[in-house]
């Protein structure tokens, strides 16, 4: 590592020399003075400056050592509070680009849309789950509910994320009870796949008397593999 030589000129200025590990000076490539001197003279002064280096109060290599890890110390705390989101208005964009890949509460699919009590009402449910997946909500239809053949898809950018399998057996859980319901997966050309709930659906949506317009709220456990907390909000 390179080191410096700092001599008092007496005149409030100082001169600096910069040396490299093998001892040999380093001469700044675009070093202009007002009034430059010529490379004679430099070199005599930086030979008178160097055989005087005896004098100066030097530090012992461990107390080198000591000042080169505190500044190191100092760099890593600069660059962790640099890096960490800042509630500045200056630093705006950090706090952006961390919320953008901030995971989700939950997730909706598409073209669903919600009125402002089934909102509040969703808000405030997700709120009391605090699910580290994002929970997954859908507005129950007549084809989930009401239909000879009921089933219950999720969209395929929850299923790619969250359900990556072809084909197996959910566990879904609400108020102590359990139903096995075959979750497999569904094939559309040109399209994402996605994962629909189908053997098993009828009966627990019949089980919870799941009605039109009622909200459904998927909460993927972590702790448990391939099983699911149920949330409702009735449609009132």
């Amino acid at each position: 590592m390179d080191f410096l030589v700092f001599k008092y000129d007496g005149i409030s200025r100082m001169k600096v020399l910069i040396f490299d590990p093998s001892g040999c000076e380093k001469v700044p490539p675009c070093f202009v003075t007002k009034n430059a001197i010529s490379a004679r003279q430099m070199k005599e002064e930086s030979i008178d400056i160097s055989s005087n280096c005896a004098n100066l109060p030097m530090k012992t290599p461990e107390a080198r050592r000591k000042a080169w890890k505190q500044r190191d110390g100092r760099k890593i705390a600069n660059i962790s509070s640099s890096c960490s989101p800042s509630k500045s208005s200056g630093d705006s964009k950090s706090s952006e680009e961390h919320e953008s890949h901030s995971v989700p509460s939950y997730i909706l699919p598409r073209c669903t849309s919600l009125t402002n009590v089934q909102k509040k009402q969703l808000k405030e449910k997700v709120g009391a789950i605090c699910s580290e997946i994002p929970i997954y909500v859908c507005v129950m239809k007549k084809s989930n509910v009401s239909t000879i053949h009921q089933s219950m898809r999720f969209s395929g950018a929850y299923s790619e994320a969250y359900l990556p399998f072809e084909g197996r057996t959910l566990m879904l859980h609400r108020h102590g009870k359990s139903w096995e319901v075959m979750c497999r997966i569904q094939v559309r050309r040109g399209h994402r796949n996605f994962q629909n709930l189908c053997k098993g659906w009828k009966r627990f949506a019949r089980d919870n008397n799941l009605r039109v317009g009622d909200l459904c709220l998927f909460e993927l456990l972590k702790t448990k593999n391939y099983t699911m907390n149920v949330h409702i909000v009735r449609e009132k």
